[in-house]
């Protein structure tokens, strides 16, 4: 095992785990956690013995997301005075990290229970395979007022368009059991049998060599890239930059500063927060 600032990896077999590890904040991607990530993926693919890579979150949850505080920056981010194209750039390298998890040579799986939100579906998102608890939980709340969220681009080719939709515009949260009826990830299972489900479902798929593997992802690959994967990517990253220089998304940030993170998602959540502000009933 090799430790590391907010992530670790492990390996059973042929089976490597890269494990997010910051559980007091329910593994809140930090610009450390995000940086450790990039160096455990590239251990994890250079390791000769690892068939398939597992993306798993310690404590209770697999990934709440960006972390908002002030002092994790990642979060915070656009400035004021940041311009689009500064957003675009940053949104862009915010992302390639977890795009290696589709692009690179070996399967992967996101191993998910409790909440995965926002930078987490980002996450899983990316992973080729996604198995769940029932009860975990998937969305993107930040919709009604940070952004969309550059991921949200998958979403047409594994939810559908209007499943799509409906997540984008209620901001609702859907269990594990709901995203595998959509389509959105591959199934769920009970909670207290997930690790063992996951393990064996990588062990399974480690009995083909890594040669076959890579062919069989750069085809499955190829398959979506034909049905317009790259664009829908690329505009979802672009209408995410739009959403982030919202007049509803300043204002989520003001609060922030003003009154804090969690003020700021209260009246996110209550729908008290609109381009004007926080309403007067606020």
């Amino acid at each position: 095992m090799t430790d590391t600032a907010a992530v670790f990896t492990e390996r059973r077999g042929r089976v490597g785990y890269l494990v997010l590890n910051r559980p007091e904040k329910r593994n809140a991607i930090s610009t450390a956690l995000k940086d450790a990530a990039d160096e455990a993926i590239t251990e994890l693919l250079d390791d000769d013995d690892v068939r398939v890579i597992v993306v798993r979150g310690e404590g209770k949850s697999f990934c709440s997301g960006n972390d908002l505080s002030p002092d994790e920056s990642i979060g915070t981010k656009p400035s004021k005075t940041r311009t689009s194209a500064q957003g675009m750039h940053w949104v862009l390298g915010e992302v390639a990290t977890w795009r290696r998890l589709w692009e690179c040579s070996k399967p992967t799986i996101a191993q998910v229970h409790g909440h995965c939100v926002a930078g987490g579906l980002m996450i899983a998102m990316e992973c080729d395979l996604v198995v769940a608890a029932d009860d975990a939980l998937f969305g993107q709340p930040e919709a009604r007022a940070i952004g969309l969220a550059p991921d949200h681009g998958l979403w047409p080719l594994t939810a559908g368009i209007r499943h799509t939709k409906e997540l984008l515009f209620t901001a609702r949260l859907v269990s594990g059991a709901e995203a595998a009826h959509m389509g959105m990830i591959n199934r769920s299972v009970p909670a207290d049998r997930l690790a063992d489900e996951v393990h064996d479902l990588a062990s399974e798929i480690a009995k083909t060599a890594t040669e076959m593997l890579t062919i069989q992802k750069a085809s499955a690959n190829a398959a979506a890239e034909a049905m317009g994967m790259s664009g829908m990517r690329e505009s979802a990253v672009a209408y995410d930059v739009l959403a982030q220089a919202s007049k509803v998304a300043r204002s989520f940030r003001k609060v922030v500063r003003d009154h804090g993170v969690k003020r700021a998602l209260e009246l996110m959540n209550d729908g008290l927060l609109d381009s004007d502000g926080p309403q007067a009933s606020a």
